[in-house]
């Protein structure tokens, strides 16, 4: 009850961020000033919806199709192509091309969602088949679209021989995007139908449960003879001892699993709750049912479902490939997060970055969240996994912290490749006898943020700048205060501190913002071998051109800021 309390809570947020204004429902095309030219709202369909149309096709149509959108939702007005593809992919299949293909504008007609359960986002795809309402939850693509609508209006397929069964399995579907759709197939084969009619009936029920739950397809073997054959050449991988009934599961090729029949009471939610669920769901109200009591742990990922649609794609597809490897060991979900700080908080995520992960732990302490600077790969989520598994949970952060570190080390000393390292070793004889002039830059790697990494760019290109105008008399260096202790006590260790050490002369300080502009002149006044900079020495001769537009162009441009892009 609490979970769902939060999910209620969550959507309701979600909801928030759809904004109303009026619309007349009772024309056929709706433009809208929030629609670009050439993509009208509503511009697609047979006719728009109102509660009265509404309750006649109920009465008299088996089924017809809803899209649904807001009135000044640009996402809605862009998938208006989405919605001339499907019709026109629904007119040419001889079983939809007669299905009313109809419109709704929920914002004066608010009655529709209270009708519609899992109607969470707009727009929507919705299918309304023997009077109940199947609302689509993936990306937004013709194929899968289609096959969902036939999932709805036939959930399970009667076979007549063993080849056909393995037709039905082997089955490999790919969508526009040439990404493979995973398909959950459900598998009865029943040997005696008076022994095992209640076991029968479970199954078609589980089956008909299963209505609107794209790519799981149920597959009925009921001839004798055929499942002798079945059994014969599939054995223990389909059967169970020397049954001859059996219920099996595929959710990767060529991988089974069988439904335990010893209790019949147990068989729908041993396959709607255990074993059939997709490899890769979106968890919402409507979904979450199925994993309120998962014994594997559930690793989520939140995206932004409405604009990225590329980006949501894509890492679909990321997901899918961990789902694959680990199908046995967590259960792999979605959701959006594009409007929801709740959910985030829930989650234990505080940063805004799309895509997040974590292990979807509501109610435990502490949160497990993959460090956002860590890029979003198979080989990184499958490290994030398996240390799940090998550590406790603190020790598990702790080692998450230690990596961290390990990749800001990486990326700050990437910006600095080429600039002399100190350490306690050589401090002496670089620095305290030293022979020429030296700039050092102190800091601590554990504080890194975007203020730091604007300061080590600064200080990289300064030393750049300086090797390309061929000043040899100062050497650059940098002292990391995380890995060596402080070699004096005049040195702030609480913020990044540039000292310059001048040939015969006392340390001086530099403390202005580090700009490259700012640090190149501090050491031409500052050095002990005297060297004279040209005009504007921070720039490359390359980029004058793009020096100057900005000085006329750009209102706020400063000249100390520059950086070429190559530095940004």
């Amino acid at each position: 009850e609490r979970i769902m309390k939060t999910w209620r809570i969550i959507v309701l947020l979600a909801l928030c961020g759809v904004a109303l204004s009026a619309v007349d429902p009772n024309k056929k095309l709706l433009l809208v000033p929030s629609c670009e030219e050439g993509r009208p709202h509503f511009s697609v369909g047979d006719y728009n919806l109102t509660q009265k149309i509404l309750e006649e096709l109920l009465r008299t149509k088996k089924e017809f199709l809803v899209a649904v959108s807001t009135s000044n939702c640009l996402t809605c007005c862009k998938y208006e192509w989405n919605l001339q593809e499907l019709r026109a992919a629904m007119k040419s299949n001889i079983f939809l091309r007669d299905v009313p293909f109809t419109r709704l504008d929920v914002t004066q007609n608010l009655w529709f969602t209270k009708m519609v359960d899992g109607l969470e986002r707009y727009p929507s795809i919705i299918y309304s088949y023997d009077g109940k309402m199947y609302v689509y939850r993936y990306y937004w693509e013709t194929t899968r679209i289609i096959r969902f609508i036939e999932q709805v209006r036939s959930p399970l397929v009667e076979f007549e021989s063993l080849e056909e069964v393995e037709l039905f399995l082997n089955e490999r579907k790919r969508d526009s995007y040439n990404n493979s759709i995973n398909t959950v197939h459900v598998v009865g084969m029943f040997y005696d139908l008076e022994e095992v009619e209640e076991d029968l009936k479970q199954f078609q029920l589980a089956a008909e449960n299963s209505r609107g739950r794209a790519e799981i397809y149920f597959g009925l073997l009921k001839n004798k003879k055929e499942i002798k054959r079945a059994q014969k050449k599939y054995g223990s991988a389909w059967f169970e001892d020397y049954s001859l009934s059996t219920i099996f599961i595929q959710r990767i090729p060529n991988r089974y699993s069988i439904v335990d029949l010893s209790k019949t009471s147990d068989i729908i939610s041993n396959i709607l709750y255990v074993k059939a669920l997709k490899l890769v769901d979106e968890i919402t109200m409507s979904t979450h049912k199925y994993y309120a009591s998962a014994k594997k742990p559930i690793i989520i990922m939140l995206l932004d479902t409405v604009y990225d649609e590329e980006g949501f794609v894509n890492n679909i597809k990321l997901l899918e490939d961990i789902a694959f490897e680990f199908e046995d060991v967590v259960h792999v979900v979605y959701s959006d997060g594009l409007y929801n700080e709740r959910k985030r908080e829930v989650l234990g995520i505080y940063h805004s970055q799309l895509p997040a992960l974590a292990f979807y732990r509501v109610f435990e302490e502490p949160k497990l969240v993959y460090p956002p600077e860590w890029p979003l790969t198979v080989k990184g989520i499958k490290s994030f996994i398996l240390d799940y598994y090998r550590f406790k949970p603190e020790e598990f952060n702790q080692r998450l912290n230690t990596s961290l570190l390990r990749l800001q080390k990486d990326k700050i000393y990437d910006v600095l490749t080429g600039i002399l390292e100190l350490n306690k070793t050589n401090y002496d004889t670089k620095v305290l006898q030293r022979t020429s002039d030296i700039i050092v830059l102190f800091f601590d790697s554990k504080h890194y943020d975007k203020a730091f990494e604007k300061s080590i760019r600064h200080f990289a290109y300064t030393a750049r700048r300086f090797r390309e105008l061929k000043l040899k008399s100062v050497t650059f260096a940098i002292f990391d205060l995380f890995y060596h202790q402080a070699p004096s006590k005049e040195i702030d260790t609480s913020k990044e501190t540039i000292i310059l050490f001048p040939y015969k002369k006392s340390p001086v300080t530099f403390e202005q913002d580090p700009k490259t502009l700012l640090l190149m002149k501090f050491l031409e006044e500052n050095s002990g071998v005297r060297f004279h900079l040209p005009e504007n020495p921070h720039v490359q001769e390359s980029d004058l051109e793009d020096f100057y537009y900005k000085q006329v162009y750009e209102e706020n441009f400063k000249e100390e800021d520059y950086l070429p892009r190559d530095e940004l």
